[in-house]
């Protein structure tokens, strides 16, 4: 059968389409999700990128295109945001007096 006579159609080269991504995080957001998963549970020595790749749902070329190296995967998986005007009310409690 061919795409021709109503068969399947050949598997086409390239970016993939959207309609799964489209609903959930993008693959970047899942990576980290993935890395943050992956490094509590197994620790650094035991994860491996194509490990967070798996887990992302995503090749691990993906991984290596994002990120880098492992060092990076990590270090952009632990990196905290610090964003004061979030935080301000819990510091200064919610009375004047305070």
């Amino acid at each position: 059968m061919t795409a021709g006579d109503g068969g399947p159609s050949p598997r086409r080269r390239g970016r993939p389409s959207r309609t799964e991504a489209a609903t959930g995080p993008d693959a970047r957001t899942r990576i980290l999700e993935a890395a943050r998963t992956e490094f509590a549970e197994r620790g650094y020595d035991k994860t491996s990128m194509r490990g967070v790749a798996k887990a992302a749902g995503v090749d691990a070329a993906l991984v290596h295109h994002y990120f880098g190296t492992k060092d990076e995967v990590f270090a952009a998986a632990v990196e905290v945001s610090f964003e004061p005007t979030l935080e301000l009310s819990d510091v200064l409690g919610s009375s004047t007096e305070g």
